[in-house]
């Protein structure tokens, strides 16, 4: 009511406004060309009435043009038709016409269908339904890692420097072994030399034998650090490369059906993966690997029946590794899909932050990012239980190391040497932490290199031609 009084100016281009207004003003170039009514206007035969013919006549020549390709089902109202040889309306009355017509369709449902001579088949419709889906679901792998990922890595790497890399920490593993050995060895001579002055040269060559064995090993941690640290860098930029390049040339329609939340998680989430989780991972399990081999070799050298309990502990620990893994492999997949809602949600509600308050729909917004935050908690939590379920299987598998060891070491007391005995119980008695790090370290390795995947995906999308 309070607008009947006040003078309202609407800027547009939508023709079929035009009948209910008081006054046009035409604009040309900037200048005003015409001013009256829509009647005077269209009775003065001006630049604006020739503009609704024209532009009756292309709506006209298109609505005929669609009519001979559609090859769908049409609507014709039993209450109106349409001459072929009528006068030629104004775009603005045919526009209201064909409102009213199909208003009336609607309403009183009478309407019948007349069937193209080409029916299209069931596949079509289905091809048809899904295309109306703006928004894909994100796809999420399932099942073991292929191995096809693992060797994409490794060549973004560099098979050399993987190569270096392992022999590197192999010989520095054999290095802190060995020295043990010699330490242990060395231990012996206080039973050989009892009461005896210990020989000068006996001692240089034992401390000289055990400096070298220790600068030998920081040397080797050092190298090995150096080749892991470049061929990550460099696995990491030829990778984020490959994504970016090709993002840039995607057609327009994949950033129309994918979130742009998706997007910056592989930049953000997985590329931060491939810097900083992988290159930790493969070290740590690298070590935790040769650890565990250097821990079975010192019990069997002290004790060699202990190689016949390896095989029935062997198999538990890999039971147990492998469903642990699957299962913290799929919780780590599921945590990286859902955090891209996250992503998604929180870039439209900052592009949108003014209209959100401006219509007081901050609460709506918070309690929408709160149920994206609480779906991605439930991967979280899940993975944290299932840390606990697989430390406490794997204490049991140390214990029962621990047990043989000391037990072979008891059953061969008279053939053994003490020195060696008790760095086969001291090795058994770290094993426990060494299998549960190398378990975690296998799963998280496995986890980690889902990021390749993930970055993959999008780096072999089919992009627009260069040509």
């Amino acid at each position: 009511d309070c607008l009947d009084i006040n003078t309202r100016i609407l800027v547009t281009h939508g023709l079929s406004f035009l009948p209910h207004v008081d006054e046009i003003v035409v604009l040309v170039d900037g200048v005003v060309s015409e001013v009256g009514t829509y009647n005077s206007l269209r009775a003065s035969r001006g630049a604006f009435s020739e503009f609704l013919d024209t532009y009756a006549k292309e709506q006209n020549n298109e609505t005929q043009t669609e009519t001979e390709e559609t090859a769908e089902v049409e609507l014709i109202p039993e209450r109106e038709d349409i001459q072929p040889d009528s006068p030629l309306d104004d775009t603005v009355t045919v526009t209201l016409k064909r409102e009213n017509s199909i208003c009336r369709s609607q309403r009183d449902s009478s309407v019948r269908l007349r069937k193209n001579s080409s029916i299209k088949e069931a596949k079509d419709a289905d091809e048809m339904t899904k295309g109306q889906r703006l928004i894909d679901k994100e796809a999420m792998e399932t099942g073991q890692v292929k191995f096809s990922v693992y060797l994409q890595y490794i060549r973004a790497m560099g098979c050399g420097y993987t190569i270096l890399v392992f022999l590197v920490y192999f010989i520095q593993n054999a290095a802190f072994v060995g020295q043990n050995i010699w330490l242990s060895d060395w231990t012996s001579d206080s039973v050989t030399y009892h009461n005896m002055t210990y020989p000068a040269q006996k001692r240089d060559t034992r401390v000289a034998v055990f400096g070298a064995l220790g600068v030998a090993q920081g040397l080797f941690v050092f190298l090995g650090t150096l080749l892991l640290a470049n061929a990550s860098i460099s696995a990491s930029r030829i990778l984020h490369s490959r994504l970016l390049n090709n993002i840039l040339r995607v057609p327009m329609l994949f950033f129309d059906t994918t979130p742009i939340g998706r997007v910056v998680n592989r930049f953000a989430k997985d590329i931060f993966t491939l810097d900083e989780a992988i290159p930790q991972s493969i070290r740590s399990w690298i070590l935790c690997l040769l650890g565990v081999l250097g821990t079975l070799f010192v019990i069997c050298l002290a004790t060699p029946y202990f190689i016949a309990v390896i095989v029935p502990i062997s198999l538990v620990y890999y039971f147990v590794q492998r469903f642990y893994v699957a299962t913290s492999r799929q919780l780590r997949r599921l945590d990286s899909v859902s955090r891209s809602p996250i992503y998604s949600h929180f870039s439209e509600t900052m592009s949108g932050l003014s209209v959100i308050r401006a219509y007081d729909h901050q609460e709506r917004f918070l309690k929408h990012n709160e149920k994206t935050v609480d779906e991605n908690l439930k991967t979280v939590y899940p993975w944290m239980v299932s840390n606990r379920w697989l430390a406490i299987r794997l204490e049991f598998l140390g214990n029962l190391v621990v047990f043989f060891a000391a037990l072979f070491a008891v059953l061969s007391r008279d053939s053994l040497d003490s020195g060696v005995v008790g760095l086969s119980i001291s090795y058994a008695l770290n094993v426990t932490q060494t299998l549960n790090w190398l378990v975690r370290m296998t799963s998280e390795l496995e986890t980690n290199i889902v990021a390749v995947e993930r970055v993959s995906e999008y780096a072999e999308i089919e992009n627009e031609s260069t040509g």
